[in-house]
């Protein structure tokens, strides 16, 4: 039996994971970053990595087993110019995993905007 002892109060840290986030290459050169944004409520992100142009992954850990995560990304021009977002995916990580689930981001080919 494994018990768990906190000799400094408050709530033991919820365990966590980590995932792998994925997406094609994005070819035009007008991009100068790609921004992947997070959140645990569809559509409302508390932040986002800010990545090269030409990274097709990235990793974020610290992500709650049991907890809902939405993802998202979209690519920056240098004015800040934000791209119409990928689709939104879902990721909830049930145990801890040997291997990070994936998933895939598509790049939409839609005109840009704020």
């Amino acid at each position: 039996m494994l018990v768990s002892l906190n000799l400094f109060g408050g709530p033991s840290p919820k365990p966590t994971g980590s995932v792998s986030l994925s997406w094609d290459r994005v070819t035009d050169s007008t991009v100068s970053e790609i921004r992947v944004y997070y959140g645990v409520h569809s559509h409302q992100y508390e932040g986002y990595l800010q990545l090269r142009p030409t990274d097709t992954a990235c990793s974020l850990s610290g992500i709650e087993l049991g907890e809902e995560y939405f993802f998202t990304a979209v690519a920056v021009t240098p004015d800040g110019t934000e791209s119409a977002p990928c689709d939104e995916v879902t990721v909830t990580l049930l145990s801890s995993f040997k291997h990070r689930p994936q998933a895939i981001l598509n790049f939409h080919s839609e005109e840009q905007s704020n």
